[in-house]
């Protein structure tokens, strides 16, 4: 049966819709520049924007421009600052970063927002998120997230699941539910370790179906589908109804 999605997003205060990326890697990296087209068409199309705001501690290495959404001159810089930096010179916008690591003592105070989309290395951090997500901060927060969206890939396939607190499964119920291809991940030392722990093109299909997913969230008035499994060695993607 199809979702009814949150006025919030078809008349959002202020002209505003937020969006929160936690982990500007493989494919959080590839999300935000999507997500600078999107608001660029949303301003002529709807007259509002998005305002995002990147989160993420780690630093570009020299195996990431060959995966990720880096050059080789921003090896050193934060992920966050280089790519938002970048977006905000070339399309004018003034999206914000995040130097941050998602702890036990993390609090999504520091970036609430309407959609938050995580695209993380671990297990770890999205159970502390999903915690942080208590029903206490969704009612009391002035910018109460209204969707969660996560993001996990092995090598070869990936998983995209969103949740909207109330109607369906928790994210780390549906990863209980069904095998996830999320494991823990440590970096990648070298362009031939990095490939071959994912390939080069995995991260691509996961930016662009979870943008797929933002992109009806904010423009449909009902969504008929919360999740999507990926293999990018068979180019084949699989939407889930709800």
């Amino acid at each position: 049966m199809p979702l009814t999605i949150n006025k919030l997003l078809q008349e959002p205060p202020f002209n505003k819709i937020t969006i929160t990326v936690v982990g500007i890697g493989g494919t959080g990296s590839l999300i935000l520049p999507i997500l600078m087209r999107f608001n660029y068409a949303l301003q002529k199309l709807k007259g509002f924007q998005l305002q995002v705001n990147a989160v993420d501690f780690d630093t570009v290495s020299e195996s990431n421009p060959a995966r990720q959404g880096f050059s080789e001159f921003e090896i050193g810089m934060n992920k966050a600052n280089a790519l938002v930096n970048r977006i905000n010179r070339f399309s004018g916008s003034q999206w914000e970063t995040t130097i941050s690591e998602i702890t036990k003592n993390t609090s999504l105070d520091d970036y609430a927002s309407h959609i938050i989309i995580t695209c993380t290395d671990t297990r770890k951090s999205r159970e502390i998120i999903e915690k942080q997500l208590s029903s206490k901060y969704r009612i009391d927060h002035e910018h109460k997230p209204l969707y969660w969206i996560d993001a996990g890939n092995s090598k070869l396939t990936g998983n995209i699941i969103m949740t909207d607190f109330e109607k369906l499964p928790s994210v780390t119920d549906f990863y209980k539910k069904w095998p996830s291809s999320d494991k823990d991940k440590g970096p990648s030392c070298s362009v031939a370790e990095s490939l071959n722990s994912q390939d080069i093109l995995i991260n691509q299909y996961m930016a662009i179906v979870t943008c797929n997913l933002v992109w009806d969230l904010i423009t449909l008035k009902k969504i008929e589908w919360c999740c999507a499994f990926i293999n990018s060695e068979k180019l084949n993607i699989k939407k889930i109804k709800i």
